[in-house]
């Protein structure tokens, strides 16, 4: 038996220390990409999202891209799956204290295991994302959930990390609490390259006075095209779906929601009824009428607006899409209906991205933001006057319209694709900067935007 400092011994252990070091350079040399704050189950999130991070694969092809969503249930869907990335579920509610000694030790020292986990994966990033979608850095949410919101950037700027923020929403904001603004101002520091969806957003972050270096671009659903072919397969393949289609002269595409969940209506019970009730007069109205109803989902996986729907068929001429089709395929099938009704702002802006005349049902300023943005407000309804009639009134003024409706829409679409083009070039040279680990140099890029 051969002592360990045998030449045997001695040949196997360098050709493992060998192999590690290539292991070990390659697991350090391959490039993590970060998004924080990811919302998802939505398909409006789910086209916001995938349009970013298909442009991130295309800059970073080896890159390992981790999204951390925030939701306390795991995601186990196949639409998820089919980004090709990685994601776990973090969500945290955080104890000031708890939140400062996490923050400063990066995660090491603290109380709550999922913060613990985000800082962890915060400190290891090479860069972090701030992922697209709606306001939740605004007055409505209260003080410890904008903490959860803000981490991000506070992670940017202590662990000088290259940050930038993806075209979401942001505010309102209150400009009483001075505080609170003050530490928001601060913490936005931190990013390196900050766009937002629409220049209302931007009059927010002006108001607290963080607007240095911000732009506006426009609804990342807007950077990417969908695979109309791949899309036609899909609809060739859903004969129930394809008939239904084929055997209506006119179809109304329309998402619906009730207002339990949202901060700002949840306490006027009454709102709800009134919606039920407008909406279903409408349908109503709609099959007296020969108009074929597509009721489309906007909910997915861990949450469901398919029951809510389900009220609202009223016979074979009202038709709920399959929640599971992932947001290209809604975006295909509405290419091919008259217009959408709205409740839901992704499934307007789905109709607008491909050329159909839309009426927006109105409960949320970035709603309002987008339409305003598209000089389309007389074809709104806003929720709090929703009735039947009223309904009937701008679907009937868009019917008399729609030419003309359609030609703002297709200009509107070439100022759309230059805004998307911004952002995916601001994307790709943010990525492509190299990383730098120097922190005079990582101070001098953020005092520059500052």
């Amino acid at each position: 038996m051969h002592a360990w400092g045998g030449k045997k011994q001695k040949s196997l252990y360098c050709a493992c220390q060998k192999c590690f070091k290539q292991w070990k350079v390659f697991v350090v040399e391959r490039t993590t990409i970060v998004f924080a704050n990811v919302h998802w189950s939505n398909h409006g999130d789910e086209a916001a999202l995938a349009a970013i991070v298909k442009q991130v694969k295309q800059v970073k092809k080896d890159a390992q891209v981790l999204l951390l969503v925030k939701d306390a249930q795991e995601i186990r869907d196949d639409i998820m799956k089919n980004l090709g990335v990685e994601w776990e579920s973090n969500k945290f509610l955080p104890h000031y204290f708890d939140y400062i000694v996490q923050l400063l030790t990066r995660g090491k020292c603290g109380r709550n295991p999922q913060m613990k986990r985000f800082f962890e994966i915060m400190n290891s990033a090479d860069y972090i994302l701030y992922a697209p979608g709606g306001s939740v850095i605004c007055d409505r949410f209260w003080w410890r959930k904008q903490l959860e919101y803000l981490a991000p950037f506070f992670c940017a700027k202590f662990y000088k990390k290259p940050m930038m923020v993806v075209a979401p929403s942001m505010g309102p904001f209150d400009t009483q609490y001075r505080m609170r603004n003050h530490i928001r101002k601060s913490a936005f520091q931190g990013a390196d390259c900050f766009l937002l969806r629409e220049k209302n957003s931007y009059d927010n972050l002006a108001a607290i006075k963080a607007e240095r270096g911000v732009q506006v671009t426009v609804d990342s659903a807007f950077c990417a095209d969908i695979d109309k072919a791949e899309q036609k397969k899909l609809l060739e393949q859903d004969l129930s779906l394809q008939s239904f289609l084929n055997q209506h002269q006119s179809v109304v595409g329309i998402t619906i929601t009730d207002l339990s969940w949202n901060v700002k209506f949840k306490s006027k019970s009454n709102l709800d009824s009134q919606i039920a009730q407008a909406m279903s007069g409408f349908i109503r109205h709609l099959r007296a009428h020969h108009v074929g109803v597509l009721l489309i989902p906007q909910l997915f996986s861990n949450q469901n607006d398919t029951d809510l729907l389900k009220q609202y068929v009223i016979d074979a001429g009202t038709y709920i899409l399959d929640e599971r089709y992932p947001a290209d395929f809604q975006q295909y099938v509405i290419s091919s209906i008259d217009m959408v009704i709205g409740m839901r702002y992704h499934s307007n802006i789905f109709a607008a991205k491909m050329g159909i005349p839309f009426l927006p049902i109105v409960y949320e300023e970035k709603m309002d933001y987008f339409i305003k943005d598209t000089c389309i407000e007389r074809y709104k309804v806003d929720v709090e006057s929703i009735s039947e009639e009223a309904l009937i009134q701008k679907y009937q003024l868009i019917l008399a319209e729609t030419e003309q409706y359609c030609d703002k829409l297709s200009t509107y679409q070439k100022l759309w694709r230059l805004r998307a083009e911004v952002t995916k070039e601001k994307l790709s040279q943010f990525l492509e900067t190299e990383n730098q680990n120097n922190e005079g140099e990582n101070h001098a890029r953020r005092k520059k935007r500052t």
